[in-house]
């Protein structure tokens, strides 16, 4: 989903080490927490990709955003994650009809080639109807969508329809709208839409940014 507001920076967990972790296929060697990628600097965000524009996260719905941010660092060598809790959204509708989403979720980057894409971790903190709840039960996890940096939502929502894919929840957070284009059926996941507004792609490159040198120091940091 879409983050929400300025970003202040708040340590939320100590350090975490990653001498036991093994790295070597991102740069990484035992005892060396460099993670140096000056080419991420350089990086341009890409025009193409799917029908809807360039994949630029995955999500994945959790029980406790932190805790998953901490297993995601240790075993995937992702982060550092930024939490912000209960994320404001306003306008939500659900197949057609009025609903709220009162969800938390944790933000880091996972490097990979070309550059690696963001991750989230999220959890919905009620049974109010949407893409989560028409789908995961109480406690059931796993991958909920992908999500592209559209040049248009409208038209991408109708090329969707086109497609023979149903919207199943839009909704805004801040100045951002998003939307969830249900491909469950034939992918498994959900496809999250928005722009690629200045405040987003401003989020998207701080959190990569932080991952540049990153030491592993404060692998999980609260967002204000």
């Amino acid at each position: 989903m879409a983050p929400l507001g300025p970003c202040v920076r708040h340590i939320g967990h100590s350090h975490i080490g990653h001498s036991h972790i093994g790295h070597s296929h991102i740069g990484h060697s035992t005892g060396d927490h460099s993670r140096s990628r000056p080419q991420w600097r350089a990086l341009q965000w890409p025009r193409m990709g799917t029908m809807f524009g360039p994949v630029v996260q995955v999500a994945y719905v959790v029980d406790d955003p932190r805790l998953a941010a901490q297993r995601w660092v240790q075993r995937h060598g992702a982060g550092p994650f930024f939490v912000r809790d209960h994320i404001p959204v306003t306008d939500v509708v659900h197949r057609g009809q009025p609903s709220t989403f009162d969800h938390t979720s944790a933000y880091g980057w996972m490097p990979g080639p070309g550059g690696g894409l963001m991750i989230e971790l999220f959890v919905q903190h009620d049974r109010s109807p949407s893409a989560v709840t028409e789908r995961f039960a109480t406690g059931d996890t796993g991958l909920h969508h992908l999500a592209c940096f559209a040049d248009s939502v409208p038209d991408s929502v109708r090329r969707a329809a086109a497609a023979g894919l149903e919207l199943s929840m839009t909704a805004r957070a801040g100045e951002t709208t998003f939307v969830f284009v249900d491909d469950v059926a034939a992918s498994g996941h959900y496809l999250e839409l928005y722009e690629p507004t200045a405040g987003l792609v401003g989020f998207y490159d701080m959190v990569r940014d932080a991952a540049v040198d990153w030491d592993g120091e404060s692998p999980v940091r609260t967002l204000g």
